[in-house]
């Protein structure tokens, strides 16, 4: 297995045809793009349509936590075991959303929480979540990264990229992964795909 593919998400982010300003790859462009930094992603967000919230709602948190769950339950060989961690999971989104460490946008039925952290070194760690309904498009991404993992009782199609990304600016460095996944076992939402990033600013040091 490569470091390109998914074994299990670990806990803690290609363009075809015209595409909708809330569709998987044109979120993916807006977050992993290493000319912005986090807080620079807000007005290009703002631009093509999508909508800050003041706060959580329960479809959101619900639709991130059931698209994202297999990330954030590593180690946790049963499924169902990971099912029952989903309102956790949305519960810990609405308590970052609500305290204002997690900005939440929507645009459509599509959903986007992003979180921009300062690191201990002086850089930034940025996080998407997204989560939107099925589309034809969340297949054709994912199959740009190679062959997917795939989990067929539990409907649940992934992949993870790794990959180090270069600035202009001499002076810093990005280190990123993103992961693609379709997943509507349960619940049965109508948001089933999910794109997550995580992406560190390294200071580059002599």
């Amino acid at each position: 297995m490569t470091p390109h593919t998914l074994s299990v998400l670990f806990a803690t982010s290609l363009l075809a045809a015209p595409l909708h300003a809330q569709s998987m790859a044109r979120v993916a462009d807006i977050c992993s793009d290493p000319m912005t930094t986090g807080p620079q992603k807000a007005p290009v967000l703002e631009a093509e349509g999508w909508t800050r919230q003041d706060k959580s709602s329960i479809p959101a948190v619900t639709a991130i936590a059931n698209a994202h769950i297999a990330s954030f339950t590593v180690g946790m060989e049963d499924w169902e075991s990971r099912y029952r961690a989903i309102p956790q999971l949305a519960g810990n989104f609405t308590t970052m959303i609500d305290s204002g460490n997690i900005d939440l946008w929507t645009k459509g039925a599509a959903y986007l929480a992003v979180s921009v952290q300062q690191t201990p070194e002086g850089g930034e760690h940025l996080a998407c979540y997204f989560a939107a309904p099925e589309s034809p498009e969340t297949l054709e991404v994912i199959a740009r990264y190679g062959t997917p993992e795939e989990f067929p009782d539990q409907g649940l199609t992934a992949i993870r990229f790794d990959e180090t990304a270069m600035v202009m600016n001499p002076e810093r460095s990005y280190k990123m992964y993103s992961t693609y996944s379709r997943h509507q076992s349960y619940p049965e939402l109508a948001t089933p795909d999910g794109y997550r990033l995580e992406r560190i600013e390294q200071p580059q040091t002599e």
